[in-house]
Order: C-alpha cells, then structure tokens, then sequence
C-alpha cells in the first residue's frame, strides 16, 4: 500500500510539474467559433484573456487586432464591436462577424483575403496573405475619438 501510495504521489507531482511547465493554468482563451469551413475565435476583453490571446496568436494562421489612437492620449486601446468581413481572391465572404473583443483569430486557408473592418460606421480595408506555415497578422488602427474603446 505505501508503494502504491508513493507512486500516485510522484505521478501527481509529476504531472502538476508537467502541467506548470506546459501552461496548463495559463488564462483560458475565448470560445472558438465556425463559420462555413473557418474556425475562428474572438476577444481578449481583460489583461488575462488578452494575454491569452496573444500568447495564441502565432499558431492562428490569421490575427486582426482592433485599436483607437488618440493623439492627445498617451496611449492606444483596444477597441471591441468591431464588424469584421472577410472575403478570399474571388471576393466570397469566408467570415462576416463583429468582434467579442480587440482580437480576432482565424484559421483561414492559405491565400490572400481583403478585410473590411468596420467602427461606428468607420471602415478600414487591408489586403491579407495568409501563408502555408506561419501566421499573418494585421492592426487595424482608428485615429480620433470617435472610435470609443472598451469600457
């Protein structure tokens, strides 16, 4: 029985140990989504989820980020409710969706994409390419109040 004993508690420190080194108690990222055949999650409202996000971000073969810049502020902010269209070379919606947060992430097929964002009624257009390995990642950037960040 102590053998027993002893070997669940080495196996418990083991994986607790494993599990530390691996991010197993990092901050939880927001739930995925699927629109068509994309897989895709959005948010990172909050320094945690934020960080999670980002900290995914490099294995998302596309990352759009959402900010305000107010010249007279000394910083950017992240910015949220941001209508965001996606369309391939042949000019198909592959994800139409308004964001949960500053971050969207998306499992796109290789290619190139043109991205429609859109903020109290302000839309900013980029050309994407999403390549076959790597991730492609674009800040769209409202400059001005009239683009109000997160609450």
């Amino acid at each position: 029985m102590r053998n027993l004993t002893s070997r669940l508690l080495g196996s418990t420190l083991v994986a607790l140990a494993a599990a530390a080194a691996g991010g197993a108690w990092a901050d939880p990222l927001p739930p995925m989504h699927h629109q068509g055949s994309v897989q895709y999650l959005s948010g990172g409202i909050g320094k945690d989820e934020a960080r999670a996000v980002q900290a995914a971000a490099p294995a998302w073969p596309a990352v759009l980020e959402f900010v305000a810049h107010d010249p007279q502020a000394k910083a950017d902010e992240f910015l949220a409710n941001v209508s965001v269209q996606v369309r391939d070379a042949h000019q198909h919606t592959v994800l139409a969706t308004v964001s949960e947060g500053p971050f969207v992430l998306a499992k796109l097929a290789p290619g190139r994409y043109e991205v429609q964002a859109t903020v109290e009624g302000r839309t900013l257009t980029r050309a994407i390419t999403v390549p076959a390995q790597g991730s492609s990642r674009e800040v769209f950037v409202w400059t001005g109040r009239s683009a109000r960040p997160l609450a």
